[in-house]
């Protein structure tokens, strides 16, 4: 008896997952793509940020990191890197969410020559 299978769509009917880990290059470009626009940035317009980041991550022994985060990042990459950050994963969840919004503008600030 013949299958009623096509050869040619073997493997081709397989579903994706929408749970799937998220491409680090897409989303590093993302991230650069809304850093366009720059803001003008005075010192209580850096403090208030910092101060809405240690809120956010619970985290005031990082005052001064969040300080350089306001002053060099712009506020589309920080809200965008915050959205990721508290995004669901199910599979792989983030355990430290402080230390992983670090990791991502530690990543950005060494690529943009501020940190080394």
């Amino acid at each position: 008896m013949a299958s009623s299978l096509n050869v040619n769509g073997i493997g081709t009917s397989r579903k994706k997952s929408s749970l799937s880990m998220i491409d680090k290059d897409a989303f590093l470009a993302e991230l650069r793509e809304r850093t366009r626009k720059p803001i003008p940035q005075t010192e209580q317009y850096i403090d208030s940020k910092a101060d809405r980041l240690v809120a956010k991550f619970n985290a005031p022994e990082s005052r001064a990191f969040y300080c350089d985060c306001a002053r060099y990042l712009s506020e589309n990459f920080i809200e965008c890197a915050i959205e990721n950050t508290f995004r669901p994963r199910p599979r792989n969840p983030i355990r430290n969410k402080a230390a992983y919004f670090g990791r991502v503008c530690v990543n950005e600030l060494v690529r943009l020559g501020i940190y080394q």
